[in-house]
């Protein structure tokens, strides 16, 4: 590929510059049919699409305001019905929320024991892949790992057994309390009876 020189660029300007005017002169031609008619349509479409989109903004406005009103309006039936004594509604309903409650907790069961042996297979894929980098580097770069030098390897290669252990307890202690207070368990108080 060619370079461009200093005297070519400059008569490329010059052209340019000098094509400016010519073109800025040229007779001014008449728009064809197309573009007048688009240009006559496009005025009307404008003019319904600002009002459509008013009148749409103030129907969400409404409906926005419909729904906070009826959610006030709930919120003060729910305080009348739960201010008065226990009705057979309450009564029948209440096993369907604790078995709701069980199976949310089994439910985040499952998701604890999903996500604990996937990171299982992440540590061994880790595992894998530091172990193949540093035998590639011994082999590249000839040199042998001992004493000092494998403390750091030893570490660097049980942060993913740290980072289980951290999400282990991340996830599994807020099951455990939600466990122990649907059982009705208090766990400061199982304590204290066997100290």
């Amino acid at each position: 590929m060619r370079r461009i020189g200093p005297e070519e660029f400059g008569a490329v300007v010059t052209f340019i510059l000098a094509a400016t005017p010519v073109l800025a002169a040229a007779e001014p031609r008449q728009p064809e049919w197309y573009e007048v008619a688009t240009g006559v349509m496009a005025i009307p479409a404008a003019a319904i699409g600002v009002a459509y989109s008013y009148l749409l903004i103030k129907k969400t406005r409404l409906e926005a305001r419909k729904t906070e009103l009826e959610i006030i309006e709930k919120e003060r039936q729910l305080v009348q019905i739960t201010s008065g004594p226990p009705s057979e509604v309450a009564r029948i309903i209440a096993p369907t929320g604790e078995g709701r409650i069980a199976l949310l907790l089994l439910l985040r069961f499952v998701a604890l024991w999903l996500v604990l042996n996937t990171w299982g297979l992440l540590e061994d894929a880790f595992n894998l892949l530091f172990t193949g980098a540093v035998v590639g580097a011994q082999q590249l770069w000839g040199f042998s790992v001992s004493g000092w030098a494998v403390l750091p390897l030893y570490a660097i290669q049980k942060l993913p057994k740290v980072g289980y252990w951290v999400v282990f307890f991340a996830l599994a202690w807020p099951l455990f309390r939600e466990v122990n207070a649907a059982l009705g368990i208090d766990m400061r108080k199982f304590f204290r009876v066997f100290s």
